[in-house]
């Protein structure tokens, strides 16, 4: 009888890791309805990047068998995931003994080749908003080509992968391109100090429903969230009332006669001025150029004559007013 430890640290992680990826690829499926549902107006573009995640053109990795059939990179890595866990628990009736004593299936190769492919369009995805972001090329660039690397890293081992005699032998044949393509934290741990178990394995498989399921919980609309969009545009469309003190802004009027003569007594108020812009500043030789004396302040003041800046039926202030015209230091004294 097989040694329940063995099997708990093999075919049983991989078991539980393989049941969390199914998951995981049911949220993405779900995720991608509900994108396909609610933002059929999106480009082409990115709609095709989403089809490419979820729908693919896939065989069937028997190798007896060449069956086309409509799968995605995430969908073909669910069925590669599956098809090992049959495998191991159904076909070799969960001989752990005979693991890594003969070549693995080539699901297992396939498994991997996929896991580079999504992590590649999920992560040149990133790099381009991070060049949205930052507008920086060569980070963009920098980014995506480490990511290429690593996709190029999976073919190599899966060519080597369909080709291999033991997968104890791929293994010990491969521990320097696992060690480098393995980026995840978890799995790279898990791979350098226990190498013999399938731990590693099962935080790698679960990493690539990880990446998929990022790609439409990430931002878009250049920046925004694929599909929470719609959740963003309603708290953005919300009007929000907030209990503040009223807030007075007042426009001093400084008049010159430097330009030519001014009749100050007969200047019509209240006035519609069109104002292109302001410039604010401070003259360094008097620290406030308008009148407003601690005993009278300005707001007093205007509060008192408040007829006269809004009743457009008294033109001036002297006349029709019969009031002073207010001071102002750059054109008199207060």
């Amino acid at each position: 009888m097989d040694d329940p430890a063995v099997a708990h640290t093999t075919i049983g992680v991989c078991l539980v890791g393989g049941l969390v990826s199914f998951m995981l690829f049911g949220v993405m499926t779900t995720q991608t309805y509900i994108y396909y549902k609610r933002f059929s107006d999106d480009c082409l573009k990115l709609k095709a990047l989403v089809a490419l995640m979820w729908y693919d053109s896939a065989h069937n990795i028997d190798s007896t068998e060449r069956v086309p059939v409509n799968r995605t990179c995430d969908s073909a890595h669910t069925l590669c995931v599956g098809h090992l866990l049959y495998v191991y628990t159904i076909y070799d009736n969960a001989h752990t003994e005979t693991i890594l004593g003969r070549p693995a299936p080539k699901s297992y190769a396939i498994t991997i080749f996929l896991y580079g492919v999504t992590g590649a369009i999920v992560q040149g995805f990133f790099s381009f908003r991070i060049y949205a972001f930052s507008k920086k090329l060569y980070l963009c660039i920098f980014i995506y080509a480490l990511a290429v690397l690593r996709m190029l890293d999976c073919i190599a081992s899966l060519y080597v992968g369909l080709q291999m005699t033991s997968l104890a032998g791929y293994l010990e044949q491969e521990e320097w391109r696992a060690t480098a393509g393995l980026t995840g934290v978890i799995s790279l741990a898990c791979f350098v100090t226990m190498r013999n178990n399938f731990i590693w394995f099962a935080a790698f498989i679960v990493e690539a429903k990880i990446f998929s399921n990022s790609l439409l919980a990430s931002h878009r609309d250049e920046f925004n969230s694929l599909n929470s969009r719609e959740t963003l545009r309603a708290i953005n469309d919300q009007n929000i009332s907030l209990s503040l003190p009223r807030t007075y802004i007042i426009m001093n009027l400084g008049l010159s006669e430097n330009f030519g003569f001014i009749n100050f007594d007969h200047l019509t108020f209240p006035a519609v001025m069109r104002v292109d812009w302001v410039r604010v500043y401070q003259d360094p030789d008097n620290v406030q150029v308008g009148c407003n004396p601690a005993d009278y302040p300005t707001a007093d003041y205007i509060n008192q004559y408040m007829e006269a800046y809004t009743n457009p039926n008294l033109t001036t202030w002297v006349h029709d007013f019969r009031q002073v015209i207010p001071k102002n230091r750059l054109a008199d004294t207060c």
